[in-house]
């Protein structure tokens, strides 16, 4: 949905008061309010999920344009955009207040016209892989557990500084993000980003804004969106046995190649064609067999080969972003009858 041009004194697009729905996809945009001019999030029981949700342009006549999150609340706010948000107090693209623990990780925070986030008073909050770019303040922080968790932030154009009451994390940057089109609202980054692959794994969400899937095997970007480029087909695989030229094999050989690197879950297939002559091969795999769906980078071909043949082979691999081209070709004899 689109939900715009609400009025309230609290949370004039989204009101949430002791309850946890997921709020997923949303733009939440130009809403006027007393606090929370998107969304206010308060009650103890108040556990909402905000996923990949679009919170533009809100107004807070007192704090908290985007967000205005009070009372004990323990929120989760993932993949969000942040953004172009005012308060008139406080924490116009986020405030934060009165013993609330949000989980806050992986949104792009930026160019709300005074604090990025504004906490006061909070046990333990995670404030993890956001990107928090032109405020006047970054974070600003009174009353922080010293055990909270505020790190792998990329902070950029804070005129007042990054920030206030909380030291910076271990692993935080301060680095332009580059991203594509800000003036038009895509806040996609480019491939040359210097958040790509900085961000942790810790109690990140699996996918992007755009859905996409962040690596498991690799450190994830900071920000709400994980780069495409990384949403490539595997590496071609390299053969290893049976070698190529190779006499005498056995009828049922074991084949083995390297594994492919690349996203997701990765197969292979296996392409076999054989021949009592050289000269009579086809070198397109006109007849050849093939095996696919193959997990592991070999393969115990059965049934036997045919005695006394040349072999030619290949092996593809492929997962959810494509099919890689084709490996080199190798060919060998098996054994004489």
């Amino acid at each position: 949905f689109t939900i715009t041009g609400g009025k309230a004194l609290y949370g004039a697009g989204i009101d949430i008061y002791n309850s946890s729905p997921t709020i997923s996809h949303n733009i939440i945009r130009n809403n006027q309010a007393v606090c929370g001019g998107g969304t206010c999030i308060y009650g103890e029981s108040a556990r909402p999920t905000f996923d990949s949700n679009q919170i533009i342009g809100n107004i807070a006549q007192d704090d908290g344009g985007g967000f205005y999150i009070n009372d004990n609340s323990s929120p989760i706010l993932f993949n969000n955009i942040i953004a172009k948000n005012k308060a008139v107090s406080d924490g116009a693209g986020i405030y934060i207040d009165w013993y609330s623990t949000p989980k806050i990780v992986n949104n792009t925070i930026v160019s709300n016209d005074n604090d990025g986030i504004f906490t006061y008073n909070l046990p333990k909050p995670t404030i993890l892989n956001n990107i928090i770019a032109n405020h006047a303040s970054g974070i600003i922080a009174y009353q922080i557990n010293p055990n909270s968790k505020f790190d792998y932030n990329i902070f950029w154009g804070s005129t007042q500084g990054n920030n206030y009451g909380v030291t910076c994390g271990k692993h935080d940057l301060s680095d332009d993000p580059r991203f594509v089109n800000p003036d038009s609202g895509d806040y996609h980054v480019q491939p040359n980003s210097v958040v790509i692959e900085k961000g942790t794994n810790e109690g990140a969400p699996s996918n992007d804004i755009d859905g996409d899937p962040r690596p498991l095997n690799k450190r994830i970007d900071i920000g709400a969106d994980e780069t495409a480029f990384m949403k490539e087909p595997p590496t071609i695989p390299s053969l290893v046995a049976p070698r190529d030229g190779e006499n005498g094999v056995p009828a049922n050989p074991l084949f083995l190649w390297n594994t492919s690197s690349g996203e997701g879950r990765i197969t292979y297939r296996l392409q076999i064609e054989w021949t009592w002559s050289i000269d009579a091969w086809d070198s397109c795999f006109g007849s050849a067999r093939s095996r696919s769906g193959i997990t592991e980078p070999k393969f115990q071909y059965p049934p036997n080969l045919v005695n006394g043949t040349f072999v030619f082979w290949r092996v593809n691999a492929s997962n959810e972003y494509g099919t890689s081209d084709w490996s080199d070709t190798w060919r060998f004899s098996t054994k004489l009858a």
